[in-house]
């Protein structure tokens, strides 16, 4: 959108049954029309956005930052991460490569069948689903939820006792497992060709 293109801020007046209308301070966007406090708010508000780093234009008004160097910023956010993780011997078990988990070396090598290098990859944990959760947990939802409007919060729910036995046997009674990242590396050597 070229500079002639752009519609002008205009100011909002208020007009009444009867009258003269009455100039407000508020100016509105001259592309949207939403209402800004300023001028120079309405005029910048539907111009196109400037990268903070290269100047090129973003793909919405909303980012701060162009998709080229969106990328690197996350890149090198990325790579600050793996230079910080402490590396380990890889004695078997799930692992990540930033991008998908693979449940052995041998599914990632067999992924990246065409990789002429060394992978460098995140270890897992193996967790039953619901871990992280407690009957305690569950109850104080529960109690924060049913009990937000009622005026006497020492009140506690009839049958918590039965809640809780029977949440206790759910959770123990789990069998599906998660893979979750551990924070830490190793570096996947390359099969030996047969």
């Amino acid at each position: 959108m070229t500079e002639q293109e752009y519609k002008l801020p205009y100011r909002i007046h208020l007009v009444p049954i009867t009258g003269p209308s009455i100039e407000t301070k508020s100016w509105a966007c001259g592309e949207c029309q939403t209402v800004r406090g300023a001028y120079v708010e309405a005029y910048k508000c539907c111009l196109p956005r400037l990268c903070d780093v290269c100047s090129k234009v973003t793909a919405t008004r909303y980012h701060n930052l162009c998709n080229v160097c969106s990328r690197k910023e996350e890149r090198e956010k990325r790579q600050s991460m793996w230079d910080k993780m402490p590396e380990v011997e890889y004695t078997g078990g799930p692992i990540h490569d930033g991008v998908r988990f693979f449940e052995n070396d041998e599914d990632y090598w067999e992924y990246y069948d065409e990789k002429d290098e060394d992978g460098i990859v995140e270890l897992c944990n193996v967790k039953k689903v619901g871990h992280n959760l407690s009957p305690d947990c569950v109850l104080d939802f529960i109690n924060e939820r049913a009990l937000e409007e009622i005026e006497d919060h020492d009140q506690k729910l009839e049958g918590e006792e039965e809640l809780k036995v029977a949440l206790e046997k759910f959770f123990e009674s789990q069998t599906y497992m998660i893979w979750e990242t551990n924070g830490k590396k190793t570096t996947l050597k390359q099969p030996e060709e047969p």
